[in-house]
């Protein structure tokens, strides 16, 4: 059993969070925005001024991963909000977090760009070999979990409409998902990563 200060550090060191609104720096360049977590967590901020080059390198590169190539001194302003929740993506993978968590990262956006910030998640996930879980009201981003992949994009789909209107529980929700035909213990993960 973890203290609660070790269960922070493990949070902060080991754990990416993609938030549903973005949660940028706005007088922050989207490159100071990326470097962020590097310079005010541990066991990075220790390094950080020594390691800057090597810092910057890492975030150009998770921007272009994410297809922000070139934007770095653009401010969250600048951006459009895929292009602000791209940036996000960025900044969650720039600590090589072993579990990548997304709330509803596409639930402010419209069907385009909410394609590409999905697009940019799994091709992070391809590419780093994260965890990714994406938790979403949206039954149709299941189609991108990728389960052959040695660590899979796993896409958590509750049913929110049917929590609010008919007074579900999370629990009786979760039961249902784990009823809907899926071959992932989502209920399972989901307390999991509560419990965490």
């Amino acid at each position: 059993q973890l203290s609660p200060a070790q269960r922070a550090r493990v949070r902060s060191g080991k754990l990416g969070f993609v938030f549903q609104n973005f949660q940028l720096l706005s007088r922050t360049s989207a490159l100071d925005n990326v470097l962020l977590p590097l310079e005010i967590v541990e066991p990075h901020r220790h390094t950080f001024r020594r390691d800057r080059p090597a810092n910057v390198e890492k975030a150009v590169a998770l921007l272009s991963l994410v297809g922000l190539k070139g934007f770095g001194s653009k401010f969250p302003w600048q951006l459009s909000g895929g292009m602000q929740q791209r940036c996000a993506t960025a900044r969650a993978l720039v600590v090589d977090p072993v579990l990548l968590l997304c709330d509803e990262p596409t639930g402010a956006l419209d069907y385009e760009t909410g394609k590409l910030v999905l697009d940019a998640l799994h091709h992070a996930n391809r590419e780093l070999g994260t965890l990714t879980v994406v938790i979403t009201h949206n039954v149709a981003i299941g189609a991108m979990a990728d389960r052959g992949n040695r660590k899979p994009m796993v896409a958590i789909a509750v049913a929110v409409m049917a929590v609010a209107h008919e007074g579900w529980s999370t629990d009786t929700a979760l039961a249902w998902l784990g009823r809907a035909g899926t071959s992932t213990n989502y209920a399972g993960l989901y307390r999991a990563v509560r419990e965490f």
